[in-house]
């Protein structure tokens, strides 16, 4: 059985997986973003779970 991991996506042009998730409201203002969403620079689950 495979585990959901809610903050891992596909890219949007690409087989990468992607981390992506929410920038709490109160630090918005100093990181300048709603979200962070970086590259993982893989397709295989099992690698992206380290990074």
């Amino acid at each position: 059985m495979s585990q959901s991991v809610p903050y891992l996506t596909t890219g949007p042009q690409s087989s990468n997986l992607w981390f992506r998730r929410g920038v709490p409201l109160r630090l918005r203002p100093q990181l300048g973003r709603r979200e962070i969403f970086l590259s993982l620079e893989t397709s295989d689950k099992r690698e992206a779970g380290p990074r």
